[in-house]
């Protein structure tokens, strides 16, 4: 329940009645704002689901997160072409006082457009040891990856610079002498938010339970990561902070120890409270019996495993360790929504049935029984109706007639529109938005018909006669 959240407390009860039939329901943590709705779970919908699988839910805990943060710059730009890069001048010296740590975050001001920051260069001065230091380091180089902390699924764009769009964020921590006088410089563009914190805190070291075998030893999580955890002491800890857990009576054991701090456990920190980040014996994966079936809870939120390089590969091996014996994987993946076919070829290749329009080829051609090879992907659109079958730009208005066609398309200056027609027009008319007629390649390809153009984003008038 990361985003959506359910409806009314008759899915969880066909939830629960499922697993108690006997199946195994994997469960992900995360927390949001929404989370804390007044609506009909209480607290939050994911503890209300845990409880309706037998779930001990009184000792939720948010552990990690990021640390308390203050902001230090931002723009108001709302551009996409990076008109606004410039050279941002931070002093890091108050940051420093605390531990020597300065840590810079960067996160995107505007995330539903997909134009977060752009770092190009990073600078530093200060004091290290007692003697004078200057960092310079450009995105992707091993300068940079001394710096980089807190890597929130941020890339590298095909110019060599480092962005991290909508939810994604990255930091650079600078490790200079506990009060001194630092500064840095950051080439930066884009819609860019700037937060610094003194402390990322160390990483969560989790290990696999001894009776556990067919998953890694150990799961290394960022101490930025918020996790999620339900301390059940009739759970089964399947990956554990510190030494493995060796059964269920240790689980039971650190449980009770816990007792005291029950009630601290069960409020989840504020947005202006720091998240504890260090409880003994913190659990990330746990399991239960529910009926003839059982619960696998992962503290970490799905977007984890999206976000991390390897995490899509820890999933698998999560799914397949909780599915059990007779697991196996397609090697592809093929999902349909309406008329359009998403295939991807992992590792094995995809062949599917029917006639089709490329999407992913700029001629929009038809193609029959496509195949997609290994490690490739395909967009495809069935070719069953027309009389228009694909359009790589938008139309904006149609009305169709049995003698004709008549429709608006758009898209951005300086790009080729293609439309596939399902049969061969008698004429086609294109029109500017000066009213005047404009040059369109008519091209028949067996039974179909490829137009090509060039776009317009005030629209273009397009007449196409059939009889």
């Amino acid at each position: 329940y990361d985003a959506q959240k359910p409806v009314s407390a008759a899915i969880h009860g066909k939830l629960a009645k499922w697993v108690a039939n006997g199946g195994t329901m994997m469960l992900f943590g995360g927390d949001d704002a929404y989370n804390a709705a007044q609506e009909w779970w209480g607290e939050n919908p994911t503890s209300h689901l845990l409880a309706s699988l037998g779930w001990n839910t009184a000792r939720r805990k948010v552990s990690g997160g990021p640390a308390r943060e203050q902001l230090i710059a931002q723009t108001d730009y709302t551009g996409h072409k990076a008109e606004n890069r410039k050279m941002v001048s931070v002093n890091l010296t108050p940051l420093l006082k605390q531990s020597g740590t300065a840590v810079l975050h960067f996160s995107d001001t505007l995330p539903d457009d997909g134009w977060g920051p752009l770092v190009s260069r990073i600078e530093a001065d200060g004091i290290r040891n007692g003697m004078p230091v200057h960092l310079l380091a450009f995105p992707g180089s091993p300068q940079e990856a001394a710096l980089l902390a807190a890597d929130e699924g941020s890339q590298l764009n095909p110019d060599g610079l480092r962005f991290a769009d909508g939810s994604h964020r990255f930091g650079y921590a600078f490790q200079f002498d506990r009060g001194t006088y630092a500064t840095t410089r950051i080439l930066i563009a884009n819609q860019w938010r700037m937060t610094g914190s003194s402390q990322l805190g160390a990483d969560h070291q989790f290990m696999r339970a001894p009776s556990v075998s067919n998953l890694p030893a150990a799961w290394s999580v960022r101490a930025a990561e918020r996790i999620v955890s339900y301390p059940d002491p009739a759970a089964r800890a399947l990956y554990q902070e510190g030494a493995a857990p060796h059964s269920l009576t240790l689980a039971k054991k650190a449980a009770s120890k816990a007792a005291s701090k029950e009630k601290a456990a069960r409020r989840t920190p504020t947005s202006g409270e720091k998240a504890d980040t260090r409880e003994a014996g913190l659990t990330v994966l746990s399991e239960k019996a529910f009926g003839k079936g059982r619960v696998v809870y992962c503290g970490l939120p799905a977007a984890w495993f999206g976000n991390r390089p390897g995490g899509a590969a820890r999933l698998r091996q999560l799914a397949g360790s909780a599915y059990g014996k007779g697991w196996s994987e397609p090697g592809a993946l093929d999902l349909q929504r309406g008329d359009y076919r998403i295939a991807g070829a992992f590792e094995k290749p995809l062949h599917l049935t029917g006639r089709f329009v490329n999407l992913l080829d700029p001629g929009l051609p038809v193609v029959t029984n496509p195949g997609i090879p290994k490690g490739r992907w395909g967009l495809f659109k069935e070719a069953a109706s027309g009389p228009v079958l694909a359009c790589s730009a938008s139309i904006d208005w149609r009305r169709d007639t049995p003698k004709e066609l008549r429709c608006i398309v758009t898209h951005a200056k300086g790009t080729e529109g293609v439309i596939r027609l399902a049969a061969h027009p008698r004429s086609v008319r294109l029109i500017g938005p000066d009213g005047k007629d404009l040059s369109v390649t008519v091209t028949p390809e067996g039974k179909t018909t490829q137009l090509r153009f060039a776009n317009e984003p005030d629209g273009l008038g397009l007449i196409i006669d059939w009889k």
